[in-house]
């Protein structure tokens, strides 16, 4: 498998009103492996984001194989910074499409 990011992105967990993310469960893309599986708050993706590292969303296909999604990138509104995988400029994150995850770091 080549390598598809820095970062890969399988789950998400959002706040109560689902307008912001408080953390991600992720792993590092290795190129023909994947890292351990590990979460990271909010603030560590915008960090990685800032710092110039790829982000892709992925998910676990039909056949339990990891496909590459959509890349997640980072949007400043009003001075505010968001994280999203699509390319609209909305005021709150939002990486569609990934199955949300409870406990772990926030």
């Amino acid at each position: 498998m080549a390598k598809w990011a820095d970062y890969l992105i399988s789950a998400v967990k959002y706040n109560g009103d689902r307008t912001r993310v408080e953390g991600v469960r992720c792993f590092i893309d290795k190129g023909e492996s994947l890292s351990e599986a590990f979460d990271i708050p909010r603030s560590k993706v915008i960090y990685l984001l800032e710092k110039g590292y790829s982000i892709v969303a992925i998910y676990k296909n039909i056949e339990g194989k990891w496909q590459r999604e959509s890349r997640v990138r980072l949007f400043e509104i009003g001075g505010k910074k968001y994280i999203r995988t699509d390319t609209f400029n909305n005021p709150n994150d939002n990486l569609e499409g990934l199955p949300e995850y409870y406990g772990g770091e926030s």
